[in-house]
């Protein structure tokens, strides 16, 4: 949590489609719910794709995007 907190920032900001001073920074809390394994298993089709690699190769966030809603449409 405190050693990725920039990265999760990062992440949630991508996925919300908002700047990250928006989203702001990650706060340690306890979770609302519990999650099952069954839920998380959920995200296996998931290709996790960092900031930089998506700026090096020239994706937009448009891009980005669609590719979610094909993985979840999975």
């Amino acid at each position: 949590g405190r050693m990725c907190g920039h990265t999760v920032s990062e992440l949630l900001a991508e996925w919300r489609n908002e700047p990250v001073a928006d989203v702001g920074y990650y706060r340690l809390r306890s979770p609302m719910r519990l999650v099952t394994l069954q839920e998380l298993s959920r995200f296996t089709n998931l290709t996790p794709v960092s900031t930089v690699d998506r700026a090096s190769s020239g994706t937009s966030d448009s891009d980005v995007e669609a590719n979610k809603e094909q993985e979840l449409a999975q």
